[in-house]
């Protein structure tokens, strides 16, 4: 019943152990003494007042004396995110700083990545190294198979798209068409701008992106998995071919607003 929260917690660097005594908490708005915490969670007294100690300093419980003990009470799971959210605007606020300190070498790094975890590390890369950039280099160049991605990434919407467009980072795809009668449109809101071309005559089964000084190739088919290169000239050349094939397609496919605002024909 709670897994979905633990999962969440843990996120947060919370330990199994340590999720259970601010689960507990939480649903005792209250709050808790210690031995209350122990008889809930069934974790060892010895456990729980070190866990105890830990959330405190960490703002995930509070605590307030009554006679001669301390009951515990869990900070709303709002201001724990609030929090989060405040500890990683300051790392973000260091991030391009702490990138130029470990982009100096130029040395090729390459790096290989298995399975569905692996193809969501490659694409986390992607969002990260992108938003250290200037605003106007925030910018993948995307060859793209078509939405394989999906069948083994469910969520990919919410875990990479919908993240790249909060972070305002867009992106040129050049992707298949498989069915001529199909088509994969730009979008001003997706930040997307989209060409494509004939996947039968030119098979394509896989997804290349070229963001900043990297490139990132992907498979889907089994076995799935992908490898990221850092190399600048590697990844200048391929931005250049990409350009070149980009500007030999013609004209971007039209926005998904325009193509809805256009009266059916009867």
């Amino acid at each position: 019943m709670y897994q979905d929260a633990f999962d969440a917690l843990a996120k947060l660097g919370l330990k199994r152990d340590e999720a259970k005594v601010y689960l507990a908490c939480l649903r005792n708005k209250g709050g808790l003494f210690v031995h209350e915490i122990t008889t809930q969670t069934k974790v060892k007294r010895s456990t729980v007042d070190l866990i105890l100690r830990r959330l405190t300093a960490k703002n995930v419980l509070s605590s307030v004396r009554e006679g001669a003990r301390h009951k515990f009470l869990a900070e709303s799971p709002e201001r724990v995110l609030f929090d989060v959210q405040k500890d990683l605007d300051d790392f973000r606020s260091v991030l391009p700083m702490l990138m130029r300190l470990g982009g100096g070498t130029e040395q090729t790094r390459v790096t290989f990545h298995e399975g569905a975890k692996g193809i969501q590390a490659i694409y986390n890369d992607v969002i990260l190294t992108l938003k250290a950039l200037p605003e106007k280099d925030r910018i993948n160049y995307c060859v793209s198979s078509g939405r394989e991605i999906e069948r083994i990434q469910p969520r990919f919407r919410k875990q990479f798209i919908d993240r790249r467009i909060q972070d305002k980072l867009w992106v040129h795809m050049i992707a298949v068409r498989d069915d001529p009668h199909k088509t994969w449109p730009s979008s001003k809101r997706d930040m997307r701008f989209t060409k494509m071309f004939d996947g039968k005559k030119y098979p394509f089964q896989i997804e290349m992106n070229i963001y900043n000084d990297k490139v990132m190739f992907i498979s889907t088919y089994k076995p799935a998995g992908g490898v990221i290169i850092q190399n600048k000239t590697i990844a200048h050349s391929l931005r250049s071919f990409f350009q070149l094939t980009w500007d030999m397609l013609g004209k971007p496919e039209p926005d998904e607003a325009e193509i809805k605002s256009k009266p059916r024909k009867r």
